[in-house]
């Protein structure tokens, strides 16, 4: 016996006429709401009025429960929209709390909240506690060129890429950046490491590249690309964080069987890379500390 299975398994249940829970409750509310409109004013008012005043209303109701843009209801786009016109559009690095101050202060100020991270900890494994929302790992990934490869090679990346998406019951995020390439330690190290080459010829090529380097490093536009693959699991408890470092080690160990390898980011990798983010791709050294005054301030 053949048994179809439906391509998208989060969709809604279909109650009755086609419709979802959700749609029948707000198409009933706003049902409701005509009939009692029609009681109270419907023979007060000639009918073409009503019907002038009612139709907007059900056309209202019947768009919100049938429209869904980007998969996300009307009703919760419209109090997101609200907690965000309400909300305080200036934020401090302020863990700690932001003390009360004087009138006469707030006015010169405004309004300022501190800045709200799902941030709440992180190990010295790299693990990241995310609260309610589980643990996670941030892994960096190395690339292959798809291109240069053959059409068997090809093949044989897309099928080992849909092992690892068909292996998925977690959240996982890839995320390609591209980044202003540091490349003065490598200079540093070739020309420090230069004069001990035990050959001429050696010394001069490894001199011309930290030369070329250099010349690389003067221009604003050298940028590097780096691959990152974020693993999340939901669970709170010690069977969770074991759920997670298999996660990290199977996806690992099919990702390699493509050529490709997969590091897992320490404490001391990851705090660079969120302070690379938050000052706007300056130098990823002279951040203010973001991550460690988080993790401090929610550990106090």
């Amino acid at each position: 016996m053949n048994t179809r299975i439906p391509a998208d398994v989060d969709m809604p249940d279909r109650i009755f006429a086609g419709l979802t829970a959700r749609q029948l409750v707000i198409l009933s509310c706003c049902g409701l709401l005509l009939w009692g409109m029609y009681m109270t004013f419907g023979k007060a008012i000639p009918v073409v009025i009503f019907g002038a005043v009612a139709a907007p209303v059900a056309a209202v109701g019947l768009v919100v429960a049938t429209t869904t843009p980007g998969r996300v209801p009307l009703e919760k786009l419209f109090v997101l929209g609200l907690r965000h016109l309400m909300a305080t559009n200036r934020r401090v690095l302020a863990p700690e709390g932001i003390p009360d101050v004087a009138r006469w202060a707030r006015r010169l100020t405004g309004k300022v909240a501190p800045i709200d991270t799902p941030l709440l900890g992180l190990d010295a494994a790299g693990v990241l506690d995310l609260g309610a929302d589980g643990n996670a790992a941030v892994c960096e990934s190395s690339s292959i060129n798809f291109a240069l490869r053959s059409e068997d090679e090809k093949t044989a990346l897309i099928e080992g890429f849909e092992r690892i998406l068909n292996s998925l019951d977690s959240p996982i995020q890839f995320l390609v950046k591209s980044e202003r390439a540091d490349l003065q330690s490598m200079i540093t190290s070739l020309e420090r490491d230069a004069a001990f080459l035990p050959n001429p010829g050696l010394t001069a090529a490894a001199v011309e590249h930290a030369s070329f380097l250099r010349l690389m490093a003067s221009q604003e536009d050298t940028l590097r690309r780096r691959v990152l693959v974020c693993l999340r699991e939901t669970r709170l408890d010690t069977r969770g964080a074991s759920k997670l470092e298999h996660r990290i080690e199977e996806t690992s160990s099919l990702l390699r069987g493509m050529g490709i390898r997969l590091d897992r980011l320490g404490a001391e990798e990851f705090r660079p890379l969120v302070r690379r983010a938050a000052d706007d791709g300056n130098d990823p050294t002279s951040g203010m500390g973001l991550l460690d005054e988080v993790v401090k301030g929610a550990r106090t």
